[in-house]
């Protein structure tokens, strides 16, 4: 669910941004959705969210570590493609880091305390 929260949180910017992509300005970086737009990367949210969903999961280790490297994997291949600039991934990471960080946090606050056991 967080996740999609992000997600809903970056495709509520794209529309008052209105950024046009790479690829409409520089026809050699690649072919891409032009009717879409490019700030912020949408893709770069979403992998930057999973990463916090994983790291709540699983409390922190190595498949953190390994959800952060594809996160930045895929920002860097929507770069390469021509379908954002690295303002877009960064604002995309801006986005998917904080929202289910916030979400697992308040989840936290809200959640029943358990009673301790009395010895």
């Amino acid at each position: 669910m967080e996740a999609s929260v992000a997600y809903a949180a970056s495709r509520g910017t794209e529309a008052p941004v209105r950024a046009a992509r790479p690829c409409t300005r520089w026809t050699s970086v690649g072919v891409c959705d032009a009717a879409d737009f490019s700030l912020p990367s949408n893709h770069a949210a979403l992998a930057f969210a999973a990463v916090v969903v994983i790291a709540v999961a699983t409390r922190g280790g190595w498949l953190t570590l390994a959800a952060l490297l594809f996160a930045f994997v895929v920002a860097i291949a929507r770069m390469l493609e021509g379908a954002h600039y690295l303002h877009d991934a960064a604002a995309g990471a801006l986005i998917g880091l904080p929202v289910p960080a916030i979400m697992a946090w308040a989840a936290r606050r809200t959640r029943p305390r358990r009673l301790g056991r009395s010895h």
